[in-house]
């Protein structure tokens, strides 16, 4: 698996600031990113730790971050706030939601706003208040959605409280929607529990994603091993029972997914907990991959799975995405060599470019011992009419159909020991044709238990590679 992404900005942990991390990005009108995320303060690091939300703001796509801002400190009466996130409202104002927890175990999900990008800000509202019992709940950053018919929705874990025993019951999802750009809210009558005994704390941690047909996916943290998914296909009042989605694995922590240009990209830990894992593995949380869907989340395919991270020895979660104009950058908690996964914040960045280029290797590479069906168009004997000169093809040459490479035409395959021409053939793909100063690779195909060298290989197709730099990759 290929890694990508770059480092871009790090906020290590000091003597007095033992956490950072939890934010979300927002687009300012002038241009600029702003990313606010939670800063500890003081000599702890637990959820219940004080805390306050500082912003810093980037005017080039995320390359290079200004000087931290004070932008919410906690109430007096509460024991702290955190999980953070912005939403560009409908009127254009921004609005940040995030949890103040009270010292009953309880909390508030609460939302404010701000008409001059961030400059002033409303007095909080508490998202909760058409509920009659208090309990706590759980939102994480980066999760309010507004949806295409402007209804802002978001999904939360409800762990009713045992104050007596200080202690929660297992997790029910719950949704909350506003209909009046976030004036009123609202709670669903739905509610999700988890019916798995064996799953102590329950559904965890939800988010949201509206697919392009206009049904909402709430896919779901468990510790069943697998992201649990619901569908939505009334803007997200009524919800399906909750079934695993088997691409998602679910380790102890949140999965996110967005939209980035053309692409949705999913971020999380894709090994679940189980009894071989290694102690030295932080919370589980390792390694970190992204997920990149090419049709809107509507499927995910393996070779489209990247690392972020691959140090087994550090820990990745909650993370936060936003698209910029060449690419888009992630944030989320690195455990800097601590152990403890709620440590430092790091934000990457990927471009297109990157990406794109990751995908085009890994998916000519993902065929690597398959068997396939070739489509011949252009068999031995074949000329090829090019602008200065004539290329006549020595071997058989064709594509795999309704398979798309780098260049946005069928994946063509170089098909090597079958010395008469052929319309199509089924063959095993044996090697792959890297170049490296073009947008496509090639794929090399010989019949089943026939094989050919490196060096036979690159002799056999130098009658057009000889055009490129090219590097050949076998089995």
């Amino acid at each position: 698996m290929r890694k990508i992404g770059r480092q871009v900005h790090f906020v290590p942990t000091s003597e007095n600031n033992l956490r950072n991390g939890e934010g979300s990005f927002i687009r300012l009108g002038n241009g600029s990113i702003m990313f606010a995320y939670t800063e500890f303060y003081g000599n702890d690091w637990e959820d219940e730790a004080t805390a306050r939300f500082v912003s810093i703001v980037s005017d080039d796509e995320g390359e290079t971050w200004g000087e931290k801002n004070v932008l919410f400190d906690k109430p007096e009466d509460a024991v702290n706030i955190m999980s953070f996130s912005f939403l560009r409202m409908n009127n254009g104002d921004i609005g940040a939601f995030y949890i103040i927890k009270n010292a009953d175990l309880t909390d508030r999900i609460v939302f404010t706003r701000s008409a001059d990008e961030g400059k002033t800000w409303s007095e909080p509202k508490n998202c909760l208040d058409c509920l009659e019992i208090a309990d706590y709940y759980v939102i994480n950053n980066d999760r309010v959605v507004k949806l295409k018919n402007g209804r802002i929705l978001f999904a939360v874990a409800r762990h009713t409280v045992l104050t007596e025993h200080k202690e929660f019951l297992p997790g029910v999802i719950c949704f909350f929607y506003s209909d009046d750009d976030g004036a009123t809210w609202n709670k669903t009558e739905t509610e999700l529990p988890c019916p798995f005994g064996k799953n102590p704390d329950g559904y965890e941690e939800p988010g949201i994603y509206e697919l392009p047909d206009g049904r909402l996916w709430c896919y779901i943290r468990t510790s069943l091993g697998f992201q649990f998914e619901s569908f939505s296909s009334d803007g997200g009042i009524n919800w399906t029972q909750p079934e695993p989605n088997l691409f998602f694995s679910s380790a102890c922590s949140p999965m996110l997914v967005k939209d980035c240009g053309k692409y949705t990209v999913a971020v999380f830990n894709p090994i679940p907990e189980h009894l071989l894992r290694k102690e030295s593995e932080p919370w589980g949380r390792t390694p970190y991959v992204i997920a990149v869907s090419t049709d809107r989340g509507k499927t995910f395919a393996k070779e489209n799975v990247f690392y972020l991270e691959d140090d087994r020895d550090n820990g990745y979660c909650y993370p936060a995405i936003i698209e910029t104009k060449d690419g888009f950058l992630v944030a989320y908690y690195h455990s800097n060599g601590t152990g403890i996964c709620l440590n430092s914040l790091k934000v990457i960045k990927i471009s297109y470019d990157e990406l794109e280029f990751a995908m085009r290797k890994s998916l000519v590479e993902s065929y690597l011992g398959k068997t396939v069906k070739i489509a011949i168009d252009r068999p031995i004997g074949y000329v090829h009419h090019k602008e200065n000169y004539s290329l006549t093809y020595p071997i058989n040459y064709g594509y795999i159909p309704d398979v798309f490479g780098g260049d946005g035409e069928e994946l063509d395959v170089y098909l090597l020991g079958v010395d008469v021409a052929v319309s199509e053939y089924t063959a095993k793909i044996i090697a792959v044709v890297h170049r490296h100063n073009d947008v496509e690779d090639k794929l090399v195909a010989a019949p089943e238990g026939v094989s050919f060298t490196a060096e036979e290989i690159e002799n056999a197709v130098h009658f057009q590679e000889q055009y490129y730099n090219s590097e050949v990759e076998t089995i």
